[in-house]
């Protein structure tokens, strides 16, 4: 009888566990991104947050969005929506966002990103990680920073003419390895030192950082008396409060 018992075990063991089937909202969702199998958590808003519970190549193969686990979304989900509350929701609700597709690791072209944001598909996809890699204080940095593109995107100041003519030096190409720059990493009048890849790169690194870490950055201008880095901030600081409606410290 044990034996039986035993063999039963083993059997229902090695039957596969089917994820539950996508609703109708989901289909329709997965439909609207070309998202095959994508699941929703609803968030704040009319924002809706997407996941794949298998490796995804969207965009015929160009991009990359790695599975996560139910449990693993909905913790990167409460964490971004925790970094959306320091947002006004109009702000939100101005550049259309319905869409934020997380995933265990982003690429684009085979490269690792941190995001990219779709105006058109009204999307933001994010590279999470699982819980066990990701702190709240990197996931949130990541998500505001990937937004602070999708703003720019949507206001049509990626390519910011003034802040080209006043600020220079970057290398125009991004580091081998994408990782996360302390603050004053970089050369003098850089924020950090991934800051210095592009333009449009370190606007998105000093919004992060001016939401959540304001006080050392200030501390670092004060101790270097940086004065190139403080008008990179009230630049960024003006764009925020105009196109978002953002009081930044």
């Amino acid at each position: 009888m044990l034996k039986l018992f035993s063999f039963l075990i083993v059997i229902i063991l090695a039957v596969p566990v089917h994820a539950t089937p996508q609703t109708e909202e989901e289909i329709r969702a997965g439909q609207e991104i070309y998202i095959k199998d994508l699941r929703l958590i609803h968030g704040p808003g009319n924002i809706k947050f997407g996941y794949v519970l298998e490796d995804a190549v969207p965009g015929g193969g160009k991009y990359f969005c790695g599975k996560l686990t139910h449990k693993q979304a909905q913790d990167s989900a409460t964490i971004i929506q925790s970094a959306m509350q320091k947002l006004p929701q109009k702000s939100l609700e101005d550049i259309h966002l319905k869409y934020l597709l997380m995933c265990s690791q982003a690429k684009a072209q085979n490269k690792s990103i941190g995001g990219i944001p779709v105006p058109p598909l009204r999307l933001l996809m994010l590279s999470v990680g699982t819980t066990s890699q990701r702190s709240t204080d990197y996931l949130s940095y990541v998500f505001l920073h990937e937004l602070y593109h999708l703003f720019e995107f949507s206001y049509g100041i990626y390519h910011d003419p003034v802040w080209d003519a006043e600020f220079t030096g970057y290398s125009n190409q991004y580091p081998q390895e994408l990782k996360v720059s302390p603050i004053g990493s970089g050369k003098p009048g850089f924020i950090n030192a991934y800051g210095m890849s592009f333009p449009h790169e370190e606007r998105a690194e000093i919004f992060a950082l001016l939401m959540l870490q304001s006080s050392k950055v200030y501390d670092h201008i004060k101790a270097t008396e940086d004065t190139v880095l403080l008008q990179k901030l009230d630049h960024v600081r003006t764009n925020a409060n105009q196109y978002m409606g953002i009081e930044l410290p």
